[in-house]
């Protein structure tokens, strides 16, 4: 569980969990930066968290109001057995929400405030970063959908894209 306004993340201990057993906080991590969102590895070897580096109170509620606010641009790293942050990963800026894909190989990236730069200019765009889990790095940075899909790309037209918000994977 991403701790919104700190800079760590909290284990939920949910073995045999009930009515009258509910989970409960096994321990915190430390990481890097305010984190956003978590996703676990489906092999249970790593944790993934992004670090939107948002502002305290910030949540899904909020989100639509103080999505500008987060400028975070990395991902976190987090040995599940040892329990610690082993390495960030650079990503696009505003890194809002993170997902793993189910065969564990993939982690990806919702970033709402990055920018994209073509022969048009620079550009404020959401993308969304693919991340390989085997080397720990982003493979690839794509922008997110036109807000217009009739808008015509050229070498001197950037159409406004959507700004993404969250990212979800689906077996």
């Amino acid at each position: 569980m991403s701790n919104t306004g700190e800079t760590t993340i909290s284990v939920i201990n949910a073995n045999g969990i009930s009515d009258a057993n509910p989970p409960t906080k096994s321990t915190t991590i430390k990481v890097a930066d305010t984190p956003t969102s978590v996703t676990a590895l489906s092999d249970g070897t790593k944790a993934y968290v992004a670090l939107g580096h948002c502002p305290a109170g910030f949540n899904h509620v909020t989100l639509p109001t103080q999505l500008a606010s987060c400028t975070g641009n990395r991902v976190s790293v987090v040995d599940a057995v040892g329990l610690s942050e082993i390495r960030t990963i650079p990503v696009g800026t505003g890194a809002v929400s993170i997902d793993a894909s189910p065969d564990a190989t993939r982690v990806f990236v919702a970033n709402a405030n990055d920018s994209f730069t073509n022969s048009a200019g620079t550009n404020p765009a959401g993308t969304i970063s693919d991340i390989r889990t085997s080397t720990d790095t982003e493979v690839i940075r794509r922008l997110t959908p036109q807000q217009n899909p009739l808008c015509q790309v050229s070498s001197t037209v950037f159409c406004p894209v959507q700004t993404p918000f969250m990212v979800r994977t689906f077996p």
